[in-house]
């Protein structure tokens, strides 16, 4: 069994290129066990990690180091499937419940919008052409100029 089958909680490391055999050993750069994202794929923005949890929990990390730079709730709780995306500048996160919540890019959490979309989300929402696209259950929208 392999050093990494035999943690029970799951990880997060960050490893450096040019590892061979064991990377723990020698080329984990960094590694977390708390603020995992259930379904969601983390995001990458201006050297920054984000990570969302069911419950409306956004982690930000600084990629290169792992230094939490926030952990706290967003203000719509709930679970969250759809992965979040980044829009002129913007974290937007969709929650299955239908709140879509706008949050700056930045050290600190700042909730620029909360809306209620009162349909069911659970499809990453899309940015194209200024737009961005949200499919709920019963509606796609696209948003923007």
């Amino acid at each position: 069994m392999s050093s990494f089958a035999a943690h029970s909680q799951p990880n997060l490391l960050a490893i450096r290129p040019g590892a061979t055999k064991d990377a723990r050993k020698s080329h984990v750069a960094w590694e977390i066990q708390r603020g995992i994202p259930e379904t969601p794929s983390l995001l990458y923005c201006r050297a920054k990690l984000y990570l969302l949890r069911d419950g409306g929990v956004l982690t930000c990390l600084e990629a290169a180091t792992g230094k939490e730079l926030f952990r706290e709730r967003i203000g719509a709780a709930g679970q969250y499937i759809a992965s979040p995306i980044v829009a002129d500048e913007k974290v937007v996160v969709a929650s299955v419940r239908g709140v879509v919540t706008v949050i700056q890019v930045d050290d600190k959490l700042k909730v620029l919008a909360r809306n209620d979309f009162r349909e069911k989300i659970f499809a990453t929402p899309a940015v194209a052409e200024n737009k961005i696209y949200l499919r709920t259950t019963g509606h796609l929208y696209a948003l923007g100029e």
